[in-house]
């Protein structure tokens, strides 16, 4: 059971409303999953990187790897089902093509998160050089984190004393 004094924020790391990121994250979670899996192999990520100049065949793509064809259709298929490429066939030769659309998805992502940090980070200078959060709209917000460096500096992590666990267990 929680202290009735602990405060649950939804959103400890930025101004950025809780509800917005998880839209976010709802919204592009299985696509995004799928070309994350998709580019944690380094054969995969080559084979972007090659697409990136410009259409290959699956034979071009594969003759600077050290794999078997059919091995190397796998990651094609890989990349493929998660929308990173799009392949063609015209008679006996299957051509690959960057889906640079799929890319822009890793790319809006990633750039979230960056602005996510950033404004974590931001807030965090201000506090260490200036000893406020100038950003904060809530004036709850600012109250804790005044209580958070209070308690940081009288050694107790800001936490209400608890060594810093969030969550205390209720003793029988």
């Amino acid at each position: 059971m929680m202290p009735p004094d602990t405060d649950i924020r939804e959103d400890t790391c930025s101004s950025v409303p809780i509800g917005e990121i998880l839209s976010f994250m709802a919204k592009y979670s299985d696509q995004l999953d799928a070309v994350l899996t998709a580019l944690a192999d380094p054969t995969r990520r080559a084979v972007v990187h090659r697409l990136g100049r410009g259409s290959a065949s699956v034979g071009e793509l594969a003759e600077p790897l050290s794999i078997s064809l059919p091995s190397f259709m796998k990651h094609v298929r890989t990349l493929e089902s998660c929308g990173l490429i799009r392949t063609q066939k015209t008679g006996r030769v299957r051509t690959c093509v960057l889906n640079r659309d799929r890319l822009d998805l890793l790319h809006d992502w990633l750039a979230e998160q960056r602005r996510i940090w950033e404004a974590s980070t931001d807030r965090l200078e201000r506090f260490v050089t200036d000893g406020t959060v100038a950003d904060s709209t809530d004036a709850d917000d600012t109250a804790r984190d005044d209580e958070i460096a209070h308690g940081a500096a009288a050694g107790n992590g800001g936490n209400g004393g608890n060594g810093g666990n969030i969550h205390s267990r209720e003793e029988s």
